[in-house]
């Protein structure tokens, strides 16, 4: 089966703080692909320290 690589692009500038929370639809696709016997990996850099203080 297929290696699948799924890509969370974000802002570079932090517009709330729901955007660093993880995107759960990614999740629920991993999971999908998974049990359909595919090898998945996230990318997703939504998290606080990516983002610089202002």
């Amino acid at each position: 089966m297929a290696h699948i690589v799924l890509w969370n692009s974000i802002s570079k500038r932090r517009r709330s703080i729901s955007d660093t929370f993880y995107d759960n639809g990614l999740a629920t696709l991993k999971g999908y692909l998974e049990e359909r016997g595919h090898t998945v990996e996230i990318v997703d850099w939504a998290k606080d320290d990516f983002f610089p203080k202002t």
